[in-house]
């Protein structure tokens, strides 16, 4: 599937609410499961906080979905891409602190 086609898809499913859009998070294999991606996450989550505005990601890869539920994602839609093959998973979170001032 061309990248266009899959950038359309997950524009169609984006809020249209304010809120930070997570791109990319990657580990490489050999470091995976030792937390870094964990680390990488609340550095990030915990600015946003500050913010007082929510997140929000897809995630292609089920296996990773504990790891954002983990730190306040909830799952609420996903697509299909390559005729079924792929799956993405939207997933948003609530800001934990609010903004002042």
């Amino acid at each position: 599937m061309r990248y266009i086609d899959v950038d359309r898809k997950e524009y169609q499913k984006k809020p249209t609410m304010p809120h930070y859009y997570l791109v990319f998070l990657g580990v490489r294999p050999e470091h995976q499961g030792k937390g870094l991606g964990s680390q990488l996450l609340k550095h990030t989550l915990n600015w946003l906080d500050e913010t007082g505005l929510p997140a929000y990601l897809e995630n292609s890869n089920k296996e990773n979905t504990p790891l954002y539920e983990k730190h306040g994602f909830e799952l609420f839609d996903e697509f299909k891409l390559n005729n079924g093959s792929l799956t993405e998973w939207c997933m948003w979170r609530k800001p934990k602190t609010a903004l002042i001032g």
